[in-house]
């Protein structure tokens, strides 16, 4: 395992160089398995074959949440970190146990997979079948995770099963970053691709646990917490609810304030006014065509734009770097002739596009316009599918757990303007769009919220018919 041991200085530690963080990032071709790491994927692996389908999930969540993306089978040169593998396995589950049939077809399923293959067929043209690994790579993990939500998600029962494992998991992970928060230390490390000292930007420790960065870590629990809220104004009791709603919750934003970063602050209280406009919710949609008119307004009334006023001038940390998320969206409007057809990812006409923080951006100079189109419009159904979930819930407790789904699919289409979709980052994002079309594809008036065998038909006797009375024979 790659030891990166940062220098001290008195009492403090320096930041970070980022040439050593990326070299310290590179497994690419290499088994990297630990033993604890082994025993956990085994046992979710297990799981993911053993356990009901409304429960798919977990396996999932577990790998996301406790294990490094450091973690990988290296299998003829094809890397499959444990996020990819325990997907794979969940597509051969899915197709094993004829789940699929019992999956309604939506437009989504092909706009998904139309993404996946725009951005790699566009890469090969660009790069060659070699520079496509990676993309396919990618790929592979997004189209997994979609299927996931779209089998295993299918009722709000199943939605709340999901925010259990949630919170019985945000319960490690929140200790162990609150230890970060102490000691400056990731235990975590251990499984290698995580710096041993926790990462420092203006003096604040950004922990960041077993995720890639620290900002993933933020969104991944941001995009959760209005699922959280949803299940604490349901009024539901019991432990289950408990333990999904409040503790959950709580631990949330225990672990959004540990990463010390602004964008998952900022998916947090997106969320908390998206559900302040819970009462308006049958005018939402004036409310949205009066919020793009606004921001049309004011990005040609504005002297860089609007995407100026929003990424440069919003700082809960006091250390944010919106200034180059402004440019990343300014140079792809301002090169637009260079990306639109296949792509472009030579990053030399702007020097922003070397860090792409940014997923619309990426799925731009990946996959070109048409990914980027086939992206949006995936966005869009899994709206309506929450919109179609709200209108045919049949209580409150279904009601208000589909509302916190769509709540959650604003708060991550917002904070994924400012982080690039990687590593455990294709885990809400895709989990949840899937999750919210089969949700959208329930009967109207049906009962989400508990998972119950479908009333077969009432039984429909038949007129009774007039028919002559025998007469007596004669004798």
């Amino acid at each position: 395992m790659i030891a990166l041991i940062a220098q001290l200085a008195g009492n403090d530690l320096k930041r970070i160089n980022k040439e050593q963080a990326s070299e310290f990032l590179r497994y690419s071709d290499t088994n990297i398995v630990h033993p604890l790491a082994l025993v956990i994927f085994l046992a979710a692996a297990a799981w993911l074959f053993l356990g009901p389908r409304g429960k798919m999930s977990w396996s999932l969540l577990t790998i996301a949440c406790l294990i490094s993306t450091a973690q990988r089978f290296a299998i003829v040169t094809l890397d499959f970190g444990f996020i990819r593998a325990i997907g794979t396995l969940a597509l051969i589950r899915i197709l094993t146990y004829g789940e699929l049939r019992s999956i309604r077809p939506h437009y989504a399923d092909k706009a998904m997979l139309g993404y996946i293959v725009a951005t790699i067929l566009f890469t090969v043209i660009r790069e060659g079948v070699g520079g496509a690994t990676q993309t396919a790579g990618f790929g592979l993990a997004c189209f997994s995770v979609y299927w996931i939500g779209r089998s295993s998600i299918r009722s709000g029962y199943d939605l709340r099963m999901m925010m259990v494992a949630i919170g019985v998991l945000a319960i490690p992970v929140s200790i162990f970053m609150t230890i970060e928060q102490v000691t400056g230390r990731n235990t975590f490390s251990i499984f290698g691709g995580i710096s041993e000292f926790t990462a420092i930007r203006d003096g604040k420790l950004r922990s960041q646990g077993s995720f890639c960065h620290p900002i993933i870590a933020g969104v991944f629990y941001a995009s959760f917490a209005p699922l959280a809220i949803g299940v604490v104004l349901s009024k539901s009791k019991g432990m289950m609810a408990l333990l999904s709603g409040w503790v959950c919750l709580a631990l949330c934003v225990v672990i959004i304030l540990a990463t010390n970063s602004s964008t998952p602050i900022a998916g947090l209280l997106l969320g908390v006014v998206a559900w302040c406009a819970f009462k308006f919710r049958r005018n939402l949609k004036i409310f949205l065509y009066i919020v793009i008119l606004l921001m049309i307004v004011g990005h040609f009334t504005s002297t860089l734009g609007i995407h100026h006023v929003i990424f440069n001038k919003i700082d809960f940390t006091g250390s944010s770097t919106g200034m180059h998320r402004y440019f990343l969206i300014d140079g792809m409007i301002n090169n637009l002739s260079q990306w639109m057809i296949v792509g472009d990812t030579s990053h030399g006409y702007n020097k922003a596009f070397r860090d792409i923080t940014n997923m619309y951006v990426m799925a731009g100079l990946t996959g070109g316009l048409v990914a980027l189109t086939l992206l949006i419009i995936l966005v869009v159904a899994a709206f309506k599918g929450c919109t179609k979930a709200v209108r045919n819930a049949g209580n409150r407790q279904d009601r208000m757990i589909s509302y916190g789904l769509g709540c959650a699919l604003f708060v991550m289409c917002v904070s994924y303007t400012a982080v690039h979709c990687y590593g455990e980052g294709v885990v809400p994002f895709f989990m949840l769009i899937g999750a919210a079309i089969s949700i959208g594809q329930a009967p109207p008036g049906t009962n989400q919220f508990r998972e119950v065998a479908p009333s077969p038909e009432p039984y429909r006797q038949k007129p009774p018919v007039n028919r002559p009375e025998a007469q007596p024979a004669r004798t």
